[in-house]
């Protein structure tokens, strides 16, 4: 159980939200983690305070689906993730698009922009 509540304390924080506002439905979008660079945070943090390697728990959408991957429990397990090169029986299989942008499921690039004072401050940034 102790892993549970230091999973939810760690949400709670991220989202600046109380633990109680947190249940098994409650979404994990919105600002704090609307950049990729927030959400490598947001999951790299529980990678090294939980010591979760789990591949599902980045699919996941809600509290409840990061708390199946995190905790083993078996309510709201994610799907596993989708074979984009795994042919069906020998038979061609239709190309996969991303069901948000709609293109090709493949190796893909973006731009995360961020606000200057959002930035780590150093001396020199070239080093």
């Amino acid at each position: 159980m102790e892993r549970q509540d230091t999973l939810l304390q760690m949400v709670a924080e991220f989202f600046g939200i109380d633990p109680g506002q947190i249940g098994p439905d409650f979404p994990l979008t919105g600002k704090p983690v609307q950049s990729s660079l927030a959400q490598a945070r947001f999951f790299a943090a529980i990678q090294d305070r939980l010591g979760v390697r789990d591949r599902a728990m980045f699919a996941a959408q809600t509290y409840g689906e990061l708390q199946a991957a995190v905790c083993g429990t078996t309510a709201n397990t994610p799907a596993p993730f989708p074979s984009i090169s795994t042919p069906d029986k020998g038979n061609a299989v239709a190309p996969k698009h991303h069901e948000v942008t709609g293109f090709g499921a493949g190796i893909s690039c973006g731009i995360d922009i961020e606000a200057v004072h959002l930035l780590p401050e150093v001396q020199d940034y070239w080093d």
